[in-house]
């Protein structure tokens, strides 16, 4: 809205012209721009009496909270499969666009009245090429009408000299192209220039992003790719995406260009940059379809690419990687790295290392681009992670042969060399009361050696003490603290564990858990405090206390989180949003283990509730990988039944999602 005022005191001031008519009959707005600022100016204001009205204040920001409220009241409603709220936020998102690319326009043409050109004014003019100019720091189309009807592949130049000067276009320019998209028909989009001009500006951008923004504001990329117009100004109803869908993907694009220069092994092994970049900017074209948007996308990608002269291999690829490009992040989080079967499998999936290392990039590029709280150092590590196991399956097939137990071997050699390093570690310590050969698999590959070395020290320190009580030892980190417990195995421990956490305000935000052959179970919790308390200000011995009397049923720790937490319950509705709650049970990712997936809002002592459902069922918990998510609680448990068995029969299985929908659901009551 102040755009809007400032565009109209200017033109009175500068021009001396009063409201849109006297600016159109100027030149300064076109029929077409006109019409299109009148409906956003309109949408804009009905919006505003709205959140006025809603509020019973003046209040002119539409919060994340209030969208649904506001969708509703415009008269919006979920159908085929699109949320009534992200169905608004399309609109007003276009309105937004269209006032923001009039007002630029005209504040440009106002610079240039008054001689404001910035920095580029220096540079010399030049005629590019025929119909093409740079003049006064501008590139310019000086093409005529009917130069264009003959090569009109001179629109989609204009934005490759842009990509390789640097320079922006001129705004009569940009008025100009709107005229002329007519021209840009189904022969031109499947012609090889087009392609080749298109591919020359993703691959020599020096600001990527800047031009595809440009392309996208002038029509020129729709025109191109039809297939964009679907997710142009389209809402994501979350919090995690910072951007509509169409600037997610251009910024997609901008963050795989950056990372290029970090990760040149990984781009190295690409062989087709043309796939890579084209599905960066296609990734999430099948969002809007209330379907499936890597699968919906997946199909709409390969037209694309093959309409931009790929070959039927690159068409497959590009069409893989839109299918395939949530797998790295997704299983990353929520599945053991250290399970080589599932390593395996991860590449059986993947098929070869220039997918794997175009998937990791993409991956890369599209966690960045959706918004900060979508990444962290724990999730770039863990992704990492991944992608450098399976790239070791592979090139252990390459160098080995087809041996289906090249990885188990190859892991098997690694274990031994890690426990020989943590006995080296240990140096001539005496009494260590467990064998190094006697520690699990996926606990030594989980930590370094002497992490190992200190973890049977302190067991062997302190081993009378666990036979009965608990030990918690506490690490600060930079942006969170990291506590070793250490307590002998028995039902329920940990959802005990949990509850404490919670009860002394700590949100566990990632757990480790293992237990050793001699029942002595070995956590290491990832915590944030949620007191504000500094590390040095929290009392670890309270801490230790309330689990020494939960193990021992003498904390009530359900009706004390109870007590504690119901004022927070009121705030649940500011986490929602979209953020459907679901359990998932898989039998197929392991051979020994079932694995129960848990998605709900991330409530204080949610976690609690869910460890203590499993608990009820008589759960044993083997391993538990738990992310936090912007709002989101995303945990998995590797579980066997009370006689140590998978969860095959459905009945139970039902019995369990039911009983972990109940709990999470109904954490208000």
């Amino acid at each position: 809205m102040r755009d809007i005022q400032a565009m109209f005191w200017t033109a009175r001031v500068v021009f001396g012209l009063n409201g849109l008519e006297d600016m159109c009959s100027a030149g300064l707005l076109l029929d077409e721009e006109k019409k299109d600022f009148t409906a956003g100016l309109e949408m804009l204001t009905r919006l505003r009496t709205s959140l006025h009205s809603l509020s019973k204040r003046k209040n002119d920001q539409l919060y994340f909270e209030q969208q649904e409220e506001v969708a509703e009241a415009f008269g919006y409603r979920t159908k085929n499969g699109v949320l009534a709220v992200e169905d608004f936020m399309r609109d007003v998102y276009g309105c937004l666009q269209d006032i923001s690319v009039i007002t630029d326009l005209f504040f440009d043409h106002v610079d240039e009245v008054l001689g404001l050109l910035g920095g580029n004014a220096g540079i010399p003019d030049k005629v590019v090429e025929k119909g093409i100019q740079v003049r006064k720091g501008k590139v310019h189309l000086t093409a005529r009408t009917a130069q264009l009807q003959v090569k009109p592949h001179i629109l989609i130049r204009l934005f490759l000299v842009m990509a390789r000067t640097g320079l922006p276009l001129h705004h009569g320019t940009r008025k100009k192209i709107r005229g002329y998209l007519y021209f840009i028909d189904d022969k031109v989009r499947s012609s090889p220039r087009l392609a080749t001009t298109f591919f020359n500006i993703l691959f020599e951008a020096q600001d990527i992003f800047a031009v595809l923004e440009a392309m996208l504001e002038a029509g020129v990329l729709p025109s191109c790719i039809p297939e964009f117009s679907r997710i142009i100004t389209l809402a994501q109803y979350d919090i995690y995406h910072i951007y509509t869908v169409d600037r997610h993907s251009l910024q997609t694009v901008a963050e795989l260009r950056q990372q290029a220069e970090g990760m040149k092994k990984v781009c190295g092994k690409v062989k087709s940059q043309k796939v890579l970049y084209l599905g960066a900017l296609l990734h999430d074209i099948g969002k809007g379809s209330g379907r499936d948007h890597s699968v919906e996308g997946s199909g709409l990608a390969a037209a694309v690419g093959k309409r931009l002269g790929l070959s039927e291999v690159e068409c497959d690829s590009l069409k893989f990687l839109v299918r395939y490009h949530l797998f790295i992040p997704e299983n990353a989080l929520r599945r053991d790295l250290n399970d080589t079967l599932f390593i395996e499998r991860c590449a059986e999936t993947i098929g070869n290392l220039d997918k794997l290392s175009m998937l990791y990039l993409i991956s890369v590029a599209d966690s960045k681009a959706t918004g900060p709280s979508a990444w962290s150092d724990w999730k770039a590590a863990l992704m990492e992670d991944l992608y450098f196991k399976v790239y070791s399956y592979f090139d252990s097939r390459r160098k080995r042969g087809a041996d289906g137990n090249v990885l188990d071997e190859h892991v098997g050699q690694g274990v031994e060399w890690l426990r020989d390093q943590t006995g080296v570690r240990l140096g001539g310590e005496k009494g260590v009361r467990m064998d190094r050969s006697a520690l699990s698999e996926d606990y030594v590959l989980a930590f370094a050696p002497e992490v190992i070395a200190r973890h049977l020290l302190i067991h062997r320190d302190n081993y009378q003490l666990l036979r009965q009580k608990s030990l918690i030892k506490a690490d600060e980190g930079a942006d969170r603290w990291s506590l070793l417990v250490l307590a002998a195995d028995r039902p329920g421990l940990l959802a005990k564990i949990c509850g404490v956490m919670a009860l002394n305000n700590l949100a566990v935000i990632r757990a480790q858990i293992f237990t050793w052959e001699d029942g002595t179970v070995v956590d290491v919790l990832d915590v944030r405090p949620t007191d504000g308390l500094a590390f040095t200000e929290k009392d670890w011995q309270a801490l230790n206390d309330d689990l020494d009397k939960a193990i021992c049923h003498r904390l009530g720790l359900g009706h004390r989180l109870h007590r504690k937490l119901s004022s927070a319950y009121l705030r649940r509705r500011e986490f929602i949003g979209e953020m459907a709650t679901k359990v998932l049970i898989d039998n197929k990712s392991s051979d020994v283990y079932s694995i129960i997936e848990v998605y709900s809002v991330d409530l204080p002592g949610q976690l609690y509730r869910i460890t203590q459902m499993l608990a009820d069922f008589g759960m044993n918990i083997h391993k538990a990988y738990i992310a936090t998510e912007v709002g989101q609680l995303i945990d998995v448990f590797y579980v066997l039944d009370d006689r140590g068995k998978k969860l095959t029969d459905s009945e139970f299985q039902q019995e369990i999602t039911q009983g972990l929908l109940h709990s999470v659901d109904h954490s208000v009551d």
